[in-house]
């Protein structure tokens, strides 16, 4: 059976992510802590004396708790590691590492959240060969996958760059729309005016979108911002009022606004601050709601009024299914809910989160399946709908798969696969 899907979009992914992962320590695999002993270090693994990781998930482990900085003491003395959990919201370190990041002797070894970010983005950085090797490595990633066209959510300074001169050597074989990560209020005016500046060297290809921020956390992490649940207490910088600020002033420049709102209360409370915004009838702009996992009915119903767009991956109901109802407990009724979105028919597009999960068309379509015995409720229409980039009149793009095998990738009128 063939199917040629026009303008194959994952509508959330970490661009230059995915290409570090692809070439570097990947943690997937691990079905213990005590596993990380039998680890095969390669120098490329390393970012100056630090060595660096991805992709555990303690869920899987028989224990199913957070490891501490004990087990890497024993295996890794001698120089810094942080390994990132499979959801990029947490982190795993030893005593050297929490030493050099100035945290107490006492620590667990455990950073969430904003410490993990503020973290992760002390390290040494990389140089500008190393940001445009991974990048190259995301553009055969996506492609490989069949996709064409991509959404970026995690570009800054340095990657833009980057990825400006892979377009000019013709290797940039991806449509690519650009948010630019945000991670402290503060930020926001050095954040736009770089977008700005950005802006001015834009083509067909590369294209800046929006801005982005972090206002909860995700569910493996217990960081998601729930109405109703044991989580942890929410420890963000960014308040409602700090969105409000952010909305106003990237509206009035003609950028738009992508917020991680995982959990129901983050979206709610975000929905909330752009009602108030566009109700003063001097800014107006798109909203773009992250991951949206568990959505109650009045926020939907507040979305209806607004210029609202919802990326979702699928896939993540794939990773998450045995112990959802558990965690979300009541609030399942409300979890990934493609169904309530589509028939309302509020803007909705799939991605894949990648590296988070692998970038693929067919887990998602896997999970629209499956999730239906779960009693989740279906998608409205077909998922090529919600997985095509929206826009028309671009040079002749599509992918074409046979029997699930990808076959060939038409982009702008040319054989890329």
């Amino acid at each position: 059976m063939l199917l040629k899907i026009p303008r194959l979009y994952d509508s959330h992914v970490h661009w230059l992510g995915t290409g570090q992962i692809a070439l570097g320590l990947q943690l997937f695999g691990l079905k213990s802590a005590e596993e990380v002993a039998s680890l095969a270090l390669q120098p490329s693994y390393f970012r100056g004396p630090w060595l660096v990781g991805f992709g555990w998930d303690q869920t899987k482990w028989p224990s199913a708790s957070l490891p501490t900085k004990e087990i890497l003491d024993q295996v890794f003395p001698r120089f810094p590691v942080m390994l990132q959990r499979v959801d990029g919201h947490c982190s795993w370190l030893n005593s050297l590492a929490l030493e050099k990041l100035g945290y107490a002797c006492n620590h667990s070894g455990i950073l969430q959240e904003e410490e993990h970010f503020k973290a992760f983005y002390s390290l040494p950085p990389l140089s500008q060969a190393q940001t445009r090797e991974a990048l190259q490595k995301g553009v055969q990633t996506f492609n490989q996958a069949g996709f064409t066209h991509i959404r970026d959510m995690t570009c800054d300074e340095a990657q833009w760059r980057a990825a400006k001169a892979l377009e000019k050597s013709g290797d940039l074989t991806l449509y690519v729309q650009e948010n630019f990560l945000c991670e402290k209020p503060e930020d926001v005016d050095r954040v736009l005016a770089v977008m700005q500046e950005a802006r001015l060297y834009e083509s067909a290809h590369l294209k800046v979108q929006g801005i982005k921020i972090f206002f909860d956390g995700t569910l493996g992490s217990d960081t998601a911002w729930l109405s109703k649940c044991a989580c942890a207490p929410r420890s963000f910088s960014w308040t409602a009022e700090a969105v409000e600020t952010l909305l106003q002033k990237a509206w009035e420049k003609g950028f738009e606004v992508a917020v991680h709102t995982l959990g129901d209360e983050a979206a709610h409370q975000v929905v909330l601050a752009a009602r108030k915004v566009m109700a003063t009838n001097q800014y107006t702009g798109w909203l773009n709601l992250e991951h949206v996992e568990v959505l109650r009915p009045e926020t939907l119903t507040m979305m209806k009024a607004l210029h609202v767009r919802c990326h979702m991956q699928p896939c993540h109901w794939l990773s998450d299914r045995t112990w959802l109802k558990e965690k979300l407990g009541d609030l399942y009724k409300y979890a990934f809910p493609w169904g309530a979105i589509s028939r309302r028919g509020l803007p909705l597009h799939f991605g894949s989160d990648s590296p988070v999960a692998p970038c693929s068309f067919w887990d998602n379509q896997k999970a629209l399946v499956e999730s239906v015995k779960e009693k989740i409720p279906p998608l409205k229409g077909d998922i090529t709908d919600y997985h095509s980039f929206p826009s028309r009149g671009l040079a002749e793009t599509y992918t074409v798969f046979e029997d699930r095998v990808l076959k060939e990738v038409i982009f702008d009128g040319k054989v890329l696969i």
